[in-house]
């Protein structure tokens, strides 16, 4: 199972939202913190994890 897919399953599970809604949150939460990076503020990578995904920090690596 692929890292997004583990975090997809959690989604649906936890949120009870479908597998599309899942990865299309999955999808924004990447391009956030790609952005995030891209103009030096990885400090703000966390939060975007958390706010997006509801995730702590140990997902990260399974993101990118």
């Amino acid at each position: 199972m692929s890292a997004s897919k583990k975090i997809e399953k959690i989604l649906v599970k936890r949120d009870g939202i479908s597998r599309n809604e899942a990865q299309n949150l999955i999808e924004e939460c990447k391009e956030e913190i790609e952005l995030a990076i891209a103009t030096g503020n990885a400090d703000k990578v966390e939060d975007i994890l958390r706010d997006y995904l509801g995730l702590e920090p140990d997902y990260l690596d399974e993101l990118i």
